[in-house]
């Protein structure tokens, strides 16, 4: 696995000729952050409800326990311009 110093590096010392690469390091230290804790939790139970549509009982991560699901954010304002569509993926079309 690349080190978050290699892709910081990585992401400040752009290549010229492929810019992406730089794009791509800095895609994957926000995603690192992200997924680095979690921002709520589900209690088990509660995952049955977020099946069927009928809500959940979300609490904060840190009233988190050993069973319950984690939920993790993305904070989509910080992500590149080609990536800020992620808000809309899964969604279905209704036109």
């Amino acid at each position: 696995m690349i080190s978050n110093e290699r892709l910081k590096s990585i992401a400040e010392n752009e290549i010229d000729d492929v810019p992406e690469v730089g794009e791509m390091a800095r895609e994957i230290l926000d995603y690192r952050r992200a997924l680095s804790k979690p921002w709520a939790i589900i209690e088990p139970l509660g995952s049955k409800y977020v099946e069927d549509g009928n809500g959940a009982m979300v609490w904060a991560a840190r009233y988190g326990s050993r069973q319950d699901i984690p939920l993790y954010r993305l904070d989509t304002d910080k992500l590149p311009a080609g990536v800020k569509n992620i808000k809309s993926a899964g969604k279905a079309d209704k036109t």
